[in-house]
């Protein structure tokens, strides 16, 4: 059944897996929800370090963006990483 997500217009992007959902609205911001974010909220957190997104990707372990300027940051767990982040960590390329 669908259900409506109250605070999203304009998403040009989405992305999912088996713990949440992330967007890239029409501004190039990213919003995420679900369990692995914001506490396992329906509402939508927007992360406002995180601009200018070009696109997106996500599975189980976090999700990753690039950026419109080329760097890469993700949420959750990170290649060779034990623990994960709701922070935004830039991956050095």
């Amino acid at each position: 059944m669908a259900v409506e997500v109250i605070g999203l217009t304009g998403v040009k992007e989405i992305a999912a897996s088996g713990f949440g959902v992330c967007i890239v609205n029409s501004q190039n911001d990213l919003q995420c929800w679900g369990s692995t974010f914001n506490g396992g909220s329906l509402v939508p957190r927007s992360y406002d370090s995180v601009t200018n997104v070009k696109s997106l990707s996500m599975n189980d372990s976090g999700t990753c963006f690039l950026l419109n300027d080329g760097k890469v940051k993700c949420i959750g767990r990170v290649e060779h990483s034990t623990t994960s982040t709701l922070i935004p960590i830039e991956i050095p390329l």
